[in-house]
């Protein structure tokens, strides 16, 4: 994932290759579905810091990313609204300072914190 977002020197064939294998890996294992979507909240937030805010071609790669994810399989029931939150908190130009995700054994779970 990281390299489809951060690796520069991809040819576009290359980039598809990679977001088709990131897809084929969520199709394949339900179980890593979910664990994909928390990656790519991550780095849409991490993307949104200060820091990393020049960055406006990894952002973008991220975005498309996401949407062939969800053009492809579902998020679980359980980080659906989580997900929808995310997207709602960036797109109104908010940034968090710490996304935090976790995995319990049985689901995953994105935890976003907002440190003061």
């Amino acid at each position: 994932m990281y390299r489809y977002v951060f690796d520069t020197t991809l040819t576009d064939r290359r980039q598809r290759v990679v977001a088709d294998f990131i897809v084929h890996c969520g199709l394949a294992n339900a179980s890593l579905r979910d664990e994909i979507y928390i990656q790519l909240c991550n780095l849409t937030f991490l993307l949104s810091t200060p820091a990393t805010a020049g960055d406006s071609s990894a952002t973008q790669r991220t975005w498309q990313l996401m949407a062939h994810c969800l053009s492809c399989f579902k998020p679980s029931d359980t980080l659906y609204n989580c997900l929808l939150k995310s997207a709602a908190i960036l797109a109104a130009g908010k940034t968090l300072p710490e996304a935090i995700c976790f995995t319990d054994g049985s689901s995953s779970s994105l935890f976003l914190a907002n440190r003061a």
